[in-house]
């Protein structure tokens, strides 16, 4: 079973291998442009542990994936272009997912983790990674544009925006707390009963 925690300083070791993997299966793959062999570097992957920003997904056997989660704007999605974001709505970013080509599920493992704190995710990735469009399409994000990162390249950009859910969560919540009040105000209207049949 795959899980999530926070990677420590004592991970670097192991996270910087598996970003080693990807970034030859990239290439091999005809990506090599996205990450070369030279991102995301080790002072990347230390600042974003020192973030609490990184995470690895792990089972009994060790780690076998690593991304890192952001809460807040990124600042190269204020300008897309060929499209628009689903919403303006505050959102979690997922960057640097990579894995060990161990283990399946990686994806939707970081997917899930992000769902516990927040139903509004943004992702990018390179034009060229088909793998992880796949990944990203089959979670259930939408295409929005195209976004540039720091250095100027472009990257296809996506939203998940499972907002049914949580209407239908408040929903929910509104009608146990609407229940409750009318049992309340129910207990409230009797509650001379009540102390009768208490009394005797």
């Amino acid at each position: 079973m795959l899980n999530v925690k926070n990677a420590e300083m004592a991970d670097l070791e192991q996270i910087m291998k598996i970003y080693r993997y990807a970034q030859d299966y990239m290439i091999k793959s005809g990506n090599p442009t996205q990450w070369g062999h030279f991102y995301p570097d080790a002072d990347l992957i230390k600042s974003d542990i020192d973030k609490n920003a990184c995470k690895v997904i792990y089972d009994k056997d060790g780690i076998h994936g690593v991304f890192s989660v952001f809460d807040g704007t990124e600042p190269t999605y204020k300008h897309i272009e060929g499209g628009n974001w689903l919403n303006e709505e505050p959102y979690l970013t997922i960057h640097r997912l990579a894995g060990d080509g161990q283990v399946h599920g990686l994806f939707p493992c970081a997917l899930n983790y992000c769902k516990k704190i927040s139903l509004n995710i943004r992702v990018d990735t390179h034009a060229d990674n088909k793998t992880m469009q796949r990944l990203i399409e089959k979670n259930g994000f939408i295409k929005c544009g195209t976004i540039y990162v720091k250095n100027g390249t472009a990257r296809i950009a996506y939203q998940r925006a499972d907002f049914r859910a949580a209407r239908f969560a408040s929903i929910s919540l509104n009608t146990t707390r609407s229940a409750a009040r009318s049992v309340s105000s129910s207990v409230d209207r009797h509650s001379d009963n009540w102390q009768e049949i208490v009394e005797r």
